[in-house]
């Protein structure tokens, strides 16, 4: 037998399906061996940790009562005891004395009020300390003094 033309074309074109369908294999078995990333888990939420602190007493409750009709001042709670350190400068000159700090009360706590060189109103006056003194109903600041 002959070939002929169309015969020759019936080859081409089924050998251009067969080129045709094994690249078509060939990209199907390429996409095949892709490796694909597993989907991760979702997000767990941080594990939380709990810290316990150890009990804690409650300072005592502090109340300021009141004034008493000078002015003074009724606190429930002890002022501190003793007095704070303080580097006390050189005397700036003879007049002047030094009044040592004390505790006062603001802002609802006890405050240490620095001591200082200061000059006597008069010739001879003595200062007296103010002080906390201990009433039925708390303690009451009596302010200190030139005498």
């Amino acid at each position: 037998m002959k070939p002929t033309a169309h015969a020759s074309e019936d080859h081409a074109t089924g050998l251009l399906l067969a080129v045709l369908a094994g690249a078509g294999l060939a990209l199907l078995a390429g996409c095949g061996s892709e490796t694909v990333a597993p989907v991760p888990p979702p997000a767990t939420p941080p594990t939380q940790t709990v810290v316990v602190a150890p009990a804690v007493t409650p300072a005592p409750q502090t109340t300021v009562i009141g004034a008493t009709p000078s002015g003074q001042i009724i606190v429930t709670q002890a002022p501190p005891v003793g007095v704070q350190p303080q580097v006390i400068s050189a005397r700036p000159s003879v007049e002047h004395v030094w009044v040592a700090g004390w505790w006062v009360w603001r802002d609802g706590h006890y405050e240490w009020r620095s001591g200082e060189w200061v000059i006597p109103p008069r010739r001879g006056a003595v200062w007296v300390p103010p002080r906390w003194e201990r009433r039925d109903d708390g303690y009451v600041f009596v302010e200190g003094f030139w005498q």
